[in-house]
C-alpha cells in the first residue's frame, strides 16, 4: 500500500541525498484523446509515483487540462515554483504537451515549442499559448533552485535543450528535434521514476542504491522507446541529481538520545550525549516503505539479536551486560527483484548497567 505523507508528517529518518523538505515538483499536462484510452493522464501517474516514495503531496503542483494556458502557466511558474523551490533546493518540471517544429533552415528560428491548452487536431497551436523553448529558457534563468530537472513529453521536444541547458541542469526530452512523440514514450517516463534504479538492460543499468536520479530515468526510457529517440543534457554526469527515494524509513523510537532508562521505563534527559540504561529495555522501531517492511533485524555490537517480521517492529533487550554498546536496525522492504531487496538502518549507542 502506498503511503502518502505531507510535510508536516512526523519526523522519520532520511537519507541527504534526499531530503524531501527540499524538493518541489511543478507537472504541466495537456490530455488528450487516445483510440485506445478516451483520456491519458499520464501526469496522475508522474504525481503518484512521487509520492509514493516520499515526496510530500503539498510540494507538487499540477497545472492540466484546460488550465493548462500559457498564462496559468507562468503564474504557476513564478508565483509558485520561483517563490518555494530556492538555493539548496530540487525543482523538478514535467511537461505532457503537443509540440511544434522549429524553422528547420539556419539559423534554425524560429525556436520550436510547447502547445499548451487550445491545440486543435490540423489547426496547430493557439498563437497565445504557444510556449517558445527560448521563452521557457528565460524562465528557468530567474529559477534559483540548485538543482533543475526538466522532462518534456512532446513532439520535436529535443530542439528544447539548446535553449534550456544551463549549470546544475538536466534536461530530458522524448525525442529528437524532429521527431514525433508516442505514446510508448509517455508510458515509460512514468514509470521510470520507480523502476530506473532496478532497471537492467543492454544499453546500461541501474545502480541499486535506492535512489533515482534523472540520469537512470533518461536510461530507462532511452531503452524501452523504439519509434523515436530520447535525448539528455547534463551539466554535471559525474553528480546525478536524485529525484525519488526508493529505501525504507527507519527510525529507533525507543531508546532516544540523551535520556536515561531504568528497568525499561524513561526517567529523565540528561545532559550525556550517550542514553544510560539500567535493565532490560525494549526497543521500538518506526519504519515504513510504499512495498511495504518484509522484517526488521535487530543487532547490539553487529551481533544479530532478533527479526522482527510483523508490527509492532519491537525488541525487549534484557541480557546481562556492563558497557558501551551499538544498538543498530537494518530495515528490508519487499521489492523482492532477483532476490533484491531495498534497506536502511538506523544505530544508536548507550550505556549498559545490568
Amino acid at each position: 500500500m502506498n503511503k502518502k505523507i505531507s510535510s508536516n508528517s512526523p519526523s522519520l529518518l532520511m537519507s541527504s541525498e534526499f531530503e524531501p523538505d527540499n524538493y518541489w515538483a511543478l507537472i504541466i499536462s495537456v490530455d488528450y484523446k487516445d483510440k485506445n484510452q478516451p483520456y491519458y493522464p499520464k501526469y496522475a501517474k508522474v504525481k503518484d509515483n512521487l509520492i509514493s516514495n516520499y515526496w510530500y503531496e503539498d510540494h507538487i503542483k499540477t497545472v492540466i487540462g484546460k488550465k493548462a494556458t500559457k498564462k496559468n502557466v507562468k503564474a504557476a511558474f513564478y508565483d509558485w515554483l520561483v517563490k518555494n523551490a530556492g538555493e539548496g533546493s530540487t525543482a523538478f518540471i514535467y511537461f505532457m504537451a503537443h509540440g511544434y517544429k522549429r524553422n528547420p533552415l539556419p539559423p534554425y528560428w524560429p525556436p520550436g515549442g510547447l502547445c499548451l491548452w487550445g491545440y486543435k487536431e490540423g489547426n496547430g497551436c493557439l498563437d497565445e499559448n504557444a510556449l517558445q523553448y527560448d521563452v521557457l529558457g528565460d524562465w528557468l534563468d530567474d529559477l534559483k533552485a540548485s538543482n533543475i530537472v526538466v522532462i518534456i513529453s512532446s513532439c520535436y521536444s529535443g530542439d528544447a535543450i539548446r535553449y534550456l541547458k544551463g549549470e546544475g541542469r538536466v534536461i530530458i526530452t522524448s525525442t529528437k528535434w524532429d521527431e514525433m512523440s508516442y505514446s510508448e514514450v509517455s508510458s515509460s517516463l512514468p514509470d521510470a521514476i520507480f523502476k530506473a534504479d532496478n532497471f537492467y538492460g543492454n544499453k546500461g543499468k541501474g545502480k541499486r542504491d535506492g535512489f533515482v536520479s534523472a540520469e537512470e530515468i533518461y536510461t530507462y526510457c532511452e531503452y524501452h522507446t523504439i519509434k523515436s529517440h530520447p535525448q539528455i543534457w547534463d551539466s554535471d554526469p559525474e553528480n546525478e541529481i536524485v529525484l525519488a527515494c526508493l529505501k525504507p524509513l527507519v527510525d529507533i523510537i525507543t531508546p532516544e538520545a540523551n535520556r536515561l532508562y531504568i528497568f525499561d521505563r524513561e526517567i529523565m534527559t540528561i545532559p550525556a550525549t550517550d542514553s544510560i540504561i539500567v535493565g532490560p529495555i525494549t526497543i521500538i522501531v518506526s519504519a515504513t516503505d510504499p512495498e511495504g517492511i518484509r522484517n526488521v533485524e535487530f543487532y547490539i555490537d553487529n551481533e544479530l539479536k532478533y527479526n522482527a517480521t510483523e508490527e509492532p517492529y519491537s525488541w525487549r533487550w534484557s541480557e546481562f551486560s556492563i558497557g558501551y554498546h551499538t544498538i543498530k536496525v537494518v530495515v528490508y522492504d519487499n521489492t523482492q527483484i532477483d532476490y533484491y531487496a531495498y534497506s536502511s538502518e538506523d544505530t544508536i549507542r548507550i550505556f549498559k548497567y545490568f
